[in-house]
């Protein structure tokens, strides 16, 4: 994907971050700004990046949850909320909430150490050992074969699209308008 921006009007007095997939797809990602420079392209590109990774670990995140759960509970106790071991279904399920949202917020790490630390950190009452590592890594690795950074750029692109439009309503014009263009120079219809 290529980021770029473009000018509304005659001048580049109001422009907006574009994104322009291999395939020519485009989408406008970011609201708009009085002037571009590099350094904003490059933020909005590392944000929608970082969008993706996200988006792809909330929706990885339960298939991994149930092996989390198992080393969170294989814990001692007074290492690992007691409610996992509760007869209140209530607060087993808040439990293992906490378990899926620190692993949906590990697996946006890049590497399994980082990834272990943060789910450690985000688990009410956990104090893992070295078998939390040799987990993640295997989870880690996992995700990240599975993980189709493309598909959840094109994902996160049009989510970011559709903020700016819905926010907007001038970006919202000015997004159809930039859309007829495209079609009109030949380029492939986004979305």
């Amino acid at each position: 994907m290529e980021f770029g921006f473009v000018a509304f009007g005659d001048s580049d007095a109001l422009a907006a971050v574009t994104a322009t997939h291999d395939d020519g797809r485009g989408w406008i990602v970011s609201h708009a700004h009085t002037r571009i420079d590099e350094g904003t392209v490059q933020r909005c590109a590392h944000a929608l990046a970082e969008n993706a990774r996200r988006m792809a670990a909330a929706a990885d995140a339960p298939r991994f949850a149930p092996e989390l759960i198992a080393y969170v509970r294989s814990l001692p106790e007074g290492r690992k909320s007691h409610y996992l071991g509760s007869a209140d279904r209530y607060l087993v399920r808040e439990a293992e909430a906490d378990v899926l949202d620190a692993l949906q917020a590990a697996l946006e790490r890049d590497d399994p150490y980082r990834a272990a630390v943060e789910f450690e950190t985000r688990v009410p009452y956990l104090v893992a050992d070295r078998g939390l590592i040799d987990v993640m890594d295997s989870v880690h690795a996992a995700f990240m074969a599975s993980y189709d950074r493309d598909r959840w750029l094109v994902e996160a692109a049009e989510a970011a699209e559709a903020e700016v439009a819905g926010t907007q309503p001038f970006m919202a014009v000015q997004i159809a308008a930039w859309r007829q263009a495209d079609q009109a120079s030949g380029r492939p219809a986004s979305r």
